[in-house]
């Protein structure tokens, strides 16, 4: 991911700096791995003990919304996924050790909100294909790869 974002930022900014375009890829992998475990050791112990459900969903959650949109406003779009991710594993581990197993209140509100807004997503997602971009050659032969994947 983080060469990935290099590459991308010195091909379509030639303009900028090009060390901070270096530097940006691991520092956005150091800002999400930091961001997602501190902000996960708080998850776990922040709730006044024992904690309600809705608590831990509104801490969970927040943080996941704080590293997901606020990260990239610092210039570090990368390392707002990377943080959620860390931050729920590490929010996961936790949990586990305080006697919350897979089966608990917060993952079972959690599942049932995804299967409210996967729709959304992937609709949204959907609209964001600007089909008057599409080349018919290169659509044509998008279908014939993925039939032939699907055949083996």
């Amino acid at each position: 991911i983080s060469c990935f974002t290099i590459l991308v930022g010195v091909i379509f900014n030639p303009s900028t700096d090009l060390a901070w375009t270096v530097l940006q890829g691991p520092l956005e992998v150091v800002v999400g791995l930091v961001y997602g475990v501190l902000y996960g050791l708080l998850a776990v112990y922040l709730p006044a003990q024992p904690p309600s459900t809705g608590q831990r969903l509104v801490v969970l959650v927040g943080g996941g919304l704080l590293a997901l949109f606020g990260l990239p406003h610092l210039g570090l779009p990368g390392a707002g996924p990377l943080a959620v991710l860390v931050m729920a594993f590490v929010v996961g581990l936790g949990w586990r050790r305080q006697g919350w197993g897979d089966d608990n209140p917060v993952t079972s509100q959690l599942a049932t909100a995804w299967t409210l807004l996967q729709p959304l997503l992937f609709s949204l997602i959907g609209a964001e294909v600007d089909t008057d971009k599409l080349d018919t050659n290169v659509l044509g032969l998008a279908v014939v790869v993925i039939i032939i994947g699907d055949l083996n």
